[in-house]
């Protein structure tokens, strides 16, 4: 038998959401990247941010009865450990959890003990509902009362003073603050036509994408990171015409969470397989799945962020939060945000094709449209409760996504908004291109007219509205159908699909 360690981050998201600010969650990202670097890749700036290689500093003591798992699968957030000695094995597990803490004292950490004859019988699913041993390590409690509390978080005591946001802050929250090298211009992209082109600065995430920017153009500017959630809600719609009808167009961002639908399917039987037969093969398919998803979810990345990338940017429009196996969790200009969206999920469904045509994963996604002052900590929430919507609307076979935007809907999901799938924003783009040249004022108007709740009413004003207002026809016919104004009345149905194009349409941009 052969003792398997895992060492994984939980509850991530609540983790990066004690920062209300973009630096401070960019940080926690940085750090989460930083301490599971198995690999060591990114061993060359950690002493820049203060930070030791964890894992190999931690192992050094074990070895070489323990050591990296080089058949372990490509999580993130997860450090696997082998060993012939099941208590060497717990222990560096417990050890390397504790250096973690250290650096990251908000973090919630789980060790998970497997025995079993290979890695492949490991991820059975009885045997990773059920480890030989387990232990978590919460985040300390706060308990000190009369201790400031920190300034970014508000949830533990401050210790250090953050002179450039003038902040007293907790010990987590300054490992995450901004410096060297983080937040710098991307210069090792400047004019480079090297497709092989390594980012040395700024934050990993990013450096990832910018990496990739680099490979598929060539770069050939300079781009910048947003300062704050404000620089990115200021960057301009993709045409210089589209923002023309709108009073406000620079003070709004979206915040998109976007994950696949029946990949635990797959996943599941590709364990089973490893697990049954314990061969290489069926292992090596396992790992090549696992980096399938993760490959064609980073490539709709990519071409979604060239999608809405202007010539005359000079920043990244895209915010990179999280990008995993098959979910991404990116902030983006709200004018930008309808054609990131439908780019991703197009280019995630013809990624997906690789794994077969039946019972092939899909995407779904939930998108919070927000002032910029909003804050991040409720984008998430509402985004990961539109998401599961998503989920429901499809039951994970289809692309599909739910919305909301503040200003508009208020600061919970609308109520009685349907999901949308992929094909229903197509067959509706020609619609949504006559909403935005509507005046707000019609739009108000229509808004007003649609909320009186006999159905025989809604029908006779909007019939009476569109003989003064023609210019609104062209958006109730693309809506309702052409012969719209023959009826009677106009359905509870019909007037939230008018009423959801509206929304909708106040960011739309082609």
């Amino acid at each position: 038998m052969t003792a398997f360690v895992d060492v994984g981050f939980k509850q991530v998201q609540e983790y990066l959401g004690r920062s209300r600010t973009l630096w401070g969650r960019r940080g926690a990202s940085d750090l989460l990247l930083h301490a599971s670097d198995a690999a060591g890749q990114f061993s060359h700036r950690a002493s820049q941010l203060g930070m030791s290689d964890i894992v190999k500093t931690t192992l050094r003591s074990f070895e070489p009865q323990v050591k990296v798992n080089a058949d372990a699968l490509d999580i993130d957030g997860v450090i696997s450990l082998t060993s012939s000695d099941n208590d060497k094995a717990w222990e560096a597990g417990l050890t390397l959890a504790r250096a973690i803490r250290t650096q990251l004292p908000a973090i919630t950490i789980q060790v998970s003990l497997y025995d079993q004859p290979s890695y492949g019988a490991s991820l059975a699913q009885d045997a990773t509902d059920h480890p030989k041993r387990k232990r978590t390590y919460w985040p300390r409690p706060y308990e000190l009362p009369l201790q400031k509390l920190c300034d970014e978080c508000g949830q533990s005591g401050a210790s250090d003073y953050l002179a450039d946001k003038d902040s007293w802050v907790c010990p987590d929250c300054w490992q995450r603050r901004p410096r060297k090298p983080r937040g710098q211009l991307y210069r090792a992209l400047k004019k480079s036509r090297d497709p092989g082109v390594q980012v040395t600065s700024g934050f990993l995430a990013e450096q990832r994408l910018w990496t990739a920017i680099a490979s598929q153009t060539g770069a050939g500017r300079e781009l910048a990171v947003a300062d704050d959630f404000a620089a990115i809600a200021k960057m301009p719609a993709l045409a210089d015409d589209a923002a023309q009808y709108r009073a406000t167009q620079d003070n709004h961002l979206a915040t998109i969470f976007a994950d696949g639908n029946g990949l635990g399917g797959l996943f599941a039987e590709a364990r089973a397989r490893a697990a049954d037969d314990g061969t290489e093969q069926s292992l090596g398919s396992l790992r090549t799945l696992s980096k399938g998803i993760k490959e064609a979810t980073g490539e709709a990345l990519l071409k979604a962020t060239l999608e809405i990338l202007r010539p005359d940017d000079t920043q990244l429009p895209v915010v990179p939060h999280i990008q995993g196996g098959d979910d991404i969790l990116v902030t983006v200009p709200a004018l930008r945000a309808w054609r990131f969206l439908r780019v991703f999920l197009e280019a995630s469904q013809q990624g997906y094709t690789a794994f077969g045509q039946t019972n092939r994963p899909t995407m779904s996604a939930g998108i919070v449209i927000c002032h910029d002052a909003f804050p991040i900590g409720d984008q998430v929430e509402l985004a990961e409760d539109l998401l599961r919507q998503a989920k429901r609307h499809v039951l994970g076979n289809g692309m599909s996504f739910a919305w909301t935007d503040v200003t508009w809907d208020g600061p919970r999901p609308a109520a009685g908004r349907p999901a949308w799938d992929l094909t229903k924003l197509n067959n509706r783009a020609k619609t949504l291109n006559a909403v935005v040249e509507l005046p707000g004022s019609i739009r108000s108007s229509l808004r007003t007219m649609l909320s009186d709740p006999d159905p025989a009413a809604r029908q006779a004003r909007l019939q009476h509205f569109v003989t003064r207002m023609p210019e609104s026809a062209p958006f109730l016919s693309g809506v309702l159908g052409a012969d719209w104004t023959q009826s009677e009345v106009l359905s509870q149905a019909a007037t939230q699909d008018v009423l959801d194009t509206l929304s909708l349409g106040r960011w739309w941009s082609e």
